[in-house]
């Protein structure tokens, strides 16, 4: 079934897909010269390059600036500051980034600068610019988010969507196997200011397979050694 996702992308704002459904798109879209968060607008930690991340994709030559992918992320900074629950600890909006350790298929640092979100679904979203393309980066809890909550979360899959730019148009997905991520909340606190039943959701995590390329994607298979997000997600009144 064909869904309509909204998000950041290289001309566009959305995209039709078969994949998850985004509703709510944060309203700062990230630029393409940096492709990522800024650590003074959402406490993310910035390491990747000016261009936007070191890419090299299969199918495309690779980057000529001479960079090279980080071993490890820095230390996760929570912009969200560890808050939980709605005893009005947390008072601003939301705070949407990502840092996420790509190698195979893709070989990068991502940073993402854009939320997104879907009312009653159980996924997690940060999406931005690699390499002058889109991509998203989606966590799913097929148990669902429990609103409030922090600490260890139930495993999760984690897919990932590159947007082609330009007249490439294309989508290049890749998926991990069900529960191969491992997720961490840091915080995961009431963000009425964003829109209503709304939790900011920061965290960090790791997946021990790697995405598989989906139908269509020729690419290899890409492993996720580590990321860290912050993102908002959108509950229903029954969550609350």
């Amino acid at each position: 079934m064909i869904r309509a996702r909204c998000l950041w992308t290289v001309g566009a704002l959305c995209s039709m897909t078969s994949v998850l459904p985004q509703l709510a798109c944060s309203s700062s879209p990230p630029s393409p010269a940096t492709g990522g968060a800024d650590a003074s607008d959402d406490g993310m930690a910035a390491a990747a390059p000016s261009d936007g991340g070191v890419v090299g994709l299969d199918s495309a030559s690779p980057p000529s600036d001479g960079s090279t992918v980080p071993d490890a992320l820095p230390p996760f900074v929570d912009p969200y500051g560890g808050a939980s629950g709605c005893d009005g600890g947390y008072k601003g909006g939301d705070q949407c980034g990502a840092e996420v350790l790509l190698h195979g298929g893709i070989d990068a640092l991502f940073t993402g600068q854009g939320c997104g979100a879907s009312t009653g679904s159980p996924s997690l979203s940060v999406n931005g610019v690699l390499d002058s393309r889109s991509l998203e980066f989606v966590i799913t809890f097929p148990s669902g988010i429990d609103p409030g909550q922090v600490g260890v979360q139930p495993p999760a899959t984690v897919e990932i969507a590159l947007f082609g730019g330009g007249t490439d148009a294309g989508q290049m997905l890749w998926i991990t196997p069900p529960g191969a991520c491992s997720v961490t909340f840091d915080s995961n606190v009431c963000t009425p200011s964003v829109v209503p039943d709304s939790y900011g959701i920061s965290g960090t995590g790791s997946c021990s397979q790697p995405a598989a390329p989906q139908p269509g994607n020729s690419s290899s298979p890409v492993s996720i050694s580590s990321f860290s997000f912050s993102t908002y997600w959108v509950g229903t009144a029954a969550d609350q």
